[in-house]
């Protein structure tokens, strides 16, 4: 029996034939010429998958090398920056070293005073180290310097190194993310590296050791505070100058460095004029410790033009034990009263004030001829020749002598600072190997997965093209017979 075929039938199967044919085909000659094997996700819609978040893998560890190299950066500005400080505190130390040994003459600690002012300046300028339009040391305030410095009023003379940065008792850290929910702080505070000079002052009016009041930089006072200053001192307040602040309310104007110190009231008017030396500044860190290196260099070279201490040899024996007088620049109230009850007269703060090993006094200043008296208990216990004294001076010696651990501490403290950076550079590195690594192995899969293999797909892209052309061939001959061919 003969079976028809509807030739819909024929032309569905064949049509379909057709189709298939030059679907692989054009599959192929898209995988050849793109030399991908997945050019969309009906290639492979697994494959595409994995492609695609592979892909995003790759972009995010793109984001941490840039990260990572940034950090990196940073770090290296960071520790030359530190590396540098390093050798100028060096430098301050090996002067305060020669300083304290008391064998110094005026000339050579003012050259040391010349130097250190250089390595004062330079020390500020390290601390306001930009990188990449960043202030390193400023904690999370990169645009302002962290650092400004403070002049007396003759403009040269340093009374203040201030820190304007984000406190490193705040939220100071600067953070990269260099892995997934990985970050690393790139920063360190400059308070907590460099410290600073003169932030505060404490006052105590009559050297019994209790702070009457503390004063504050007022750095940026608004418009409310202004008023009050301008109240207090009787003058319009003048953004060029620096105002302080007291616990009490009071104000002063400028740091009180030298000389008297005007202490205004917070209701206009002065308060009181005291001497300067009343006033303690605040110090930390290698700033600190320069400018109180600094201010005993100036103790120092004052007491070697005047004399601040003598020496007592009564019979010009030298076996014989000596009395050492010291010269008792700020008496405390009970050295006043020490003072009154052994010369039989109140203490006068415009005279000068010798004290003996032994407890009794002299009141300067010593003639260079003649005789001189020596009170003790209320009155003269003794009235001995010039020439049986031999001054000397020793100011500020000691002060120098005592800022020589200071300094270590200050040193310690750049040097674990750096070599904290170095910690972090080497783990950068470390990261960066890590990175690069996951990075080539996730290339090497998508390419794996993506990329063709020339020679084979060249193979089936003939193959393609021979059954594409035979299906075409094989439906013109079919489709090309009439229903003649079939009676």
């Amino acid at each position: 029996m003969i079976t028809r075929v509807a030739s819909s039938t024929i032309n569905s199967s064949l049509s379909s034939l057709i189709n298939k044919s030059y679907s692989n085909y054009a599959k192929t000659t898209a995988q050849l010429g793109s030399g991908n094997k997945i050019n969309s996700i009906l290639d492979d819609s697994t494959g595409a998958i994995n492609i695609i978040g592979s892909n995003a893998e790759l972009s995010k560890i793109t984001t941490y090398l840039d990260n990572v190299a940034s950090a990196t950066n940073q770090i290296k500005e960071a520790s030359d920056t530190l590396d540098s400080a390093d050798t100028k505190a060096q430098r301050a130390y090996d002067l305060a070293t020669n300083a304290a040994t008391g064998t110094s003459t005026v000339t050579t600690l003012t050259a040391s005073k010349t130097e250190l002012n250089q390595i004062i300046k330079g020390m500020v300028d390290l601390a306001n180290t930009n990188y990449n339009n960043n202030y390193i040391f400023g904690g999370t305030n990169t645009t302002t310097s962290p650092y400004a410095v403070q002049y007396a009023s003759d403009g040269t003379t340093i009374t203040g190194i201030t820190y304007n940065g984000t406190a490193s008792s705040g939220d100071w850290e600067r953070q990269l993310e260099v892995s997934d929910g990985v970050y690393q702080t790139v920063n360190a505070p400059g308070d907590q590296v460099f410290g600073e000079y003169g932030e505060t002052y404490t006052y105590d009016s009559n050297g019994d050791g209790t702070a009457e009041a503390t004063y504050t930089l007022d750095k940026n006072p608004d418009t409310t505070e202004q008023t009050a200053i301008a109240t207090a001192t009787g003058s319009a307040y003048d953004s060029s100058k620096t105002y302080y602040k007291g616990s009490d309310g009071t104000y002063i104007e400028g740091a009180p460095a030298s000389g008297t110190a005007t202490i205004y009231k917070s209701t206009g008017g002065v308060d009181s004029t005291p001497d300067s030396s009343k006033f303690t500044a605040s110090a930390s860190g290698i700033m600190g410790t320069l400018m109180k290196f600094s201010k005993a260099l100036d103790t120092t070279i004052d007491g070697l033009n005047n004399t601040t201490s003598y020496t007592y040899d009564a019979d010009g024996n030298t076996s014989t034990a000596n009395v050492t007088y010291d010269l008792d620049s700020s008496p405390s109230v009970a050295e006043q009263g020490n003072i009154s009850a052994a010369t039989g007269s109140a203490y006068d703060a415009t005279k000068t004030y010798y004290k003996g090993s032994d407890g009794s006094y002299v009141v300067g200043p010593i003639p260079s001829t003649g005789t001189f008296d020596i009170y003790s208990g209320g009155g003269v216990s003794s009235s001995p020749k010039v020439t049986t004294f031999t001054g000397s001076s020793t100011a500020g010696y000691k002060s120098i002598n005592g800022l020589l651990n200071e300094f270590q501490s200050s040193l310690a403290t750049i040097t674990n600072t750096n070599s904290n950076f170095g910690t972090i550079s080497n783990k950068m590195d470390l990261t960066k190997t890590s990175l690069t690594d996951t990075q080539t192995n996730l290339k090497d899969y998508v390419s794996g997965i993506q990329e063709t293999d020339v020679t084979q797909i060249m193979s089936q892209w003939y193959s393609e093209q021979s059954a594409f052309q035979a299906s075409m061939k094989a439906a013109t001959s079919i489709m090309s017979m009439s229903l003649l061919d079939y009676m």
